[in-house]
């Protein structure tokens, strides 16, 4: 019996089949795309559209938008969107710059759009997929014959079982997750589309369309940098409380938390952003200890959220929507989302991009990047199949400087192939929203100087612009005798973290 036959069952929870004996409940975020004429599981979903040749079906949490040039329709946007240029017109349409080529007025259509999204661009000379700047609603396609994309394997018609790469993920399976960074999966015959990137849907090559030629040329200059990244910040973070009833932000001892915290400073005094942390019995939770002391320094609303952790029938659940993409803490904790009873909620991610997440002390904008010590950065295993992945990667990127080329990683690998999967699996009915993985402000990113960079020190600087106030309190670290407690915990678990942070006390 085939996988596609097998969908067919629907169960009372709104699940489908995937494999024999094994139901997969919808998040409501899935869509897939074939060519016209063919089946495209539409079963599986509550609106369905023609596109030139291509037929999009998606999931019924999910916006739709039609792109037209010139009265003509050419493309499909779709997912949970937010437009804090007015691209979008009443009639929730778009249209784009008939005096420019097409493709390109789509593309700066896109970067125009927060949130997370997939645009088909189906003109008759232009037929391509685009992803938002995060990955966050992702993109696998098959390699083979079949023309067919989806948000997950798992929705794909393909025998999930019989095409999972077993030996492959047992190699991969470590304390780290089960992440598997670039554009391979854990089945044969599909792959990913990485941020940066479109799916040329003629020739079914991946392609890359940002950074081109100029696009990170404007220097580096932290004041303008810091203007671009708040301003872009504090209009998102407007469009989302006036779009959604309730939002929620997590409040941690990070920076990127912090950063959404003082953005949204007006707002969270009125009472407009709901503040969590999830609750923890370990008196070293840094992420509760910062948030409590801030959370009653600045008065905003704050809650911990009691963690739940998931059955094994959950957690079997959460890989299989995630594609076996995400493993370890949150896949463990992930029905804790549920208890938030907002709307949306804003995450952070993207901020990394900004603090040189993979740089390390010696770098400079020559330093010799090689395969294997680009998989240390990631700590991820130098298996051949990655070598090989992130060689191509490397000659793909070659003419960018050390600095952007690290970033780039971050952006594509980390935040395409682990952050984005992840959010299949989370609860259905709470959209997310990432301020800081918006186009514009990713560019800004690249502008602040590296010196900042390297030492983490412009998130800071533009916290204190904000809400001095939150500037007060350390960054990921007790200020109390847990300080170093937490540090001897961490040279257990993770001594090359812990040294860095050791050293950093007599700095």
């Amino acid at each position: 019996m085939t996988a596609l036959g097998l969908r067919s069952a629907k169960n009372s929870q709104g699940g489908f089949m995937v494999s024999e004996g094994m139901y997969v409940n919808m998040t409501g975020l899935e869509y897939t795309i074939t060519k016209v004429g063919t089946d495209n599981c539409s079963r599986f979903h509550t609106k369905t559209s023609d596109v030139g040749c291509w037929n999009v079906a998606v999931g019924e949490s999910l916006e739709q938008f039609r792109v037209f040039v010139g009265g003509e329709e050419i493309g499909l946007i779709w997912g949970s969107i937010l437009d804090p240029q007015e691209v979008i017109s009443s009639d929730e349409t778009i249209s784009i710059d008939p005096d420019q080529s097409i493709p390109n007025a789509f593309e700066e259509t896109l970067y125009r759009l927060a949130g997370r999204y997939v645009g088909l661009l189906a003109s008759g000379d232009y037929d391509r997929l685009y992803m938002d700047p995060g990955g966050f609603l992702p993109v696998v396609y098959r390699t083979g014959q079949v023309r067919e994309i989806a948000s997950s394997p798992a929705m794909l018609s393909i025998d999930y079982d019989e095409q999972f790469r077993e030996d492959l993920y047992n190699r991969f399976e470590t304390d780290n997750g089960v992440w598997l960074p670039g554009r391979q999966t854990y089945h044969n015959g599909v792959r990913r589309l990485l941020p940066n990137h479109y799916l040329n849907l003629e020739s079914w090559e991946s392609r890359r369309h940002w950074p081109c030629e100029g696009d990170l040329s404007d220097g580096h200059d932290l004041e303008t940098a810091a203007d671009t990244i708040l301003s872009n910040t504090n209009e998102i973070i407007d469009h989302a409380i006036g779009k959604y009833d309730t939002l929620y932000s997590s409040l941690t001892a990070g920076r990127d938390s912090r950063l959404l915290l003082a953005a949204s400073h007006k707002h969270s005094l009125n009472g407009d952003v709901n503040y969590f942390t999830f609750g923890s019995d370990d008196r070293l939770d840094e992420d509760l200890y910062a948030a409590k002391i801030i959370a009653n320094d600045v008065e905003i609303h704050w809650e911990s959220i009691p963690r739940r952790y998931a059955s094994e029938s959950e957690q079997d659940q959460w890989l299989r929507k995630t594609g076996h993409s995400v493993g370890s803490g949150i896949m463990e904790i992930h029905p804790t989302l549920a208890s938030i009873s907002g709307d949306a909620r804003l995450v952070g991610l993207g901020g990394e991009i900004g603090r040189g997440y993979y740089w390390e002390k010696g770098d400079d904008l020559d330093t010799t990047l090689t395969p294997r010590n680009t998989l240390n950065r990631m700590n991820r295993p130098k298996e051949p199949e990655l070598i090989e992945e992130v060689s191509e990667w490397l000659d793909e990127v070659s003419e960018e400087d050390t600095y952007t080329t690290l970033d780039l990683l971050y952006q594509e690998f980390r935040l395409g192939c682990w952050a984005g999967p992840q959010q299949l699996g989370s609860a259905p009915v709470i959209d997310l929203i990432g301020p800081l993985c918006y186009r514009s402000t990713i560019k800004a990113m690249h502008m602040i100087p590296p010196e900042m960079r390297g030492e983490d020190s412009a998130v800071p600087h533009m916290i204190e612009q904000q809400w001095p106030e939150l500037t007060k309190l350390s960054f990921n670290e007790f200020e109390d005798y847990r300080k170093y407690e937490s540090l001897a915990r961490k040279a257990i678990n993770n001594p090359k973290e812990a040294m860095r942070r050791v050293m950093s006390l007599f700095v």
